[in-house]
């Protein structure tokens, strides 16, 4: 049965040492009655006080209130703790947060200090005890973001998360290195993805991106992607755009984005855009143009070792084809067909790639297909007209057979 404060005071000594306070709060039944009825317990464990970070601090240290209480026990309901006034650099970074506004509203108690760290248990984070140690860190922010309560979109990153390499590594195997939570998003100053000055903003995702993975940071900066991103261009493709936000994969696995059968799509989604190509002068319909060729057939048909886009073009470091440094410049293609084509010489790499079949661009290939649709075409006709002349014939010979 719990034991709920009452309005009474006994004189005792000024309530500012731990030892003080626990006459009262070692109590599992102490409570107190909030506006609504409801009772709140009032039970600090003091073996896990003993334990904490703050073990040498005694409570009025926090509970500033405290200073000015004379009697026991004390009956005004004490202010909120303010963390702030000792972990300055936090408590800034933190009061510019998405969290903050709920920390801020009208339930404090969703998003403070204390839902990530606790409040009387708190440990240090490199304690492997602690809520916050990067083993226990998915998990702490999966317990809000999985609630039901949450957004269905947030709902679906996080579950795109536990699935992805990242969270299997972080959640299921252990990996202490792998990208958690706070890594891209921060810790206490987690801002929307439309802010500015946010870590996954599109102009810092690179960097986001980079503090794992460096040396693709140093190739995609050198690229004409990362240049386009770097000079303000805002449609140029960064990590996320072709390798998912929370829906990364391994390359190697068939359901990533930029597994060898889905680069085309991946890269198709720039460079077959109309709007784009157009907005920028980029030389237009690069997807279809790869897929009516032998590689693109045979890449739609499930043949993952046939070139795609990423086998010519490179991966992170794309560079122009004009730049004497890329793998598609004319006096570098031979070596690039090479890598599939061991025999490959100069003029194996001198035809035209991405034919668009116009008179004006190719014209071999533009008559030649017309041919075809029209020789072929006429083939059809014909054999479907035999076919007609043929069984018409025959019925009218077995009619004419049996008048006889």
């Amino acid at each position: 049965m719990l034991i709920v404060l009452v309005a009474s005071a006994t004189p005792t000594v000024a309530a500012n040492q731990v030892a003080d306070c626990q006459k009262c709060h070692a109590n599992p039944n102490l409570a107190r009655l909030d506006s609504s009825g409801q009772a709140i317990s009032l039970y600090v464990d003091t073996s896990k006080y003993a334990a904490s970070a703050h073990s040498g601090l005694e409570c009025v240290a926090c509970h500033m209130d405290l200073a000015q209480i004379t009697q026991l026990p004390h009956l005004p309901q004490l202010r909120p703790v303010d963390c702030i006034s000792c972990h300055i650099a936090e408590g800034q970074e933190f009061a510019i947060s998405t969290h903050w506004r709920l920390a801020s509203g009208a339930h404090p108690e969703k998003m403070g200090c204390a839902t990530c760290h606790g409040s009387h248990d708190i440990l240090s984070p490199q304690n492997p005890n602690s809520t916050t140690h990067r083993t226990h860190l998915a998990i702490l922010c999966l317990s809000c973001h999985e609630d039901e309560r949450d957004t269905v979109s947030v709902r679906a990153e996080v579950k795109a998360y536990k699935n992805s390499v990242h969270g299997r590594l972080a959640l299921t195997q252990g990996d202490t290195s792998a990208a958690q939570c706070v890594d891209c998003h921060g810790s206490h100053r987690i801002l929307p993805t439309d802010n500015p000055n946010s870590s996954t903003n599109k102009p810092h995702i690179p960097e986001t991106c980079g503090r794992c993975h460096a040396a693709v940071l140093a190739d995609y900066r050198g690229s004409i992607h990362g240049k386009a991103i770097a000079s303000g261009v805002m449609d140029a493709p960064v990590c996320t755009d072709c390798h998912g936000e929370h829906t990364i994969e391994m390359p190697q696995l068939a359901g990533s984005s930029v597994s060898a059968e889905h680069i085309p799509e991946t890269c198709g989604r720039c460079h077959e855009n109309v709007q784009l190509t157009e907005k920028y002068g980029l030389a237009a319909k690069r997807f279809s143009t790869y897929a009516d060729s032998y590689h693109g057939l045979a890449n739609q048909y499930g043949k993952t070792v046939v070139a795609n886009c990423a086998s010519c073009h490179g991966y992170h470091q794309i560079l122009a084809p004009t730049d004497p440094a890329s793998t598609v410049h004319p006096n570098n293609l031979a070596a690039t067909c090479g890598k599939c084509h061991p025999n490959a010489g100069e003029n194996f790499a001198k035809g035209k790639m991405h034919v668009q079949a116009t008179v004006e661009n190719s014209p071999g290939v533009f008559f030649v297909r017309r041919f075809y649709y029209i020789f072929i075409s006429a083939l059809m006709v014909l054999f479907i007209a035999y076919i007609i002349i043929e069984y018409t014939g025959f019925a009218k010979r077995r009619r004419n057979r049996r008048g006889a």
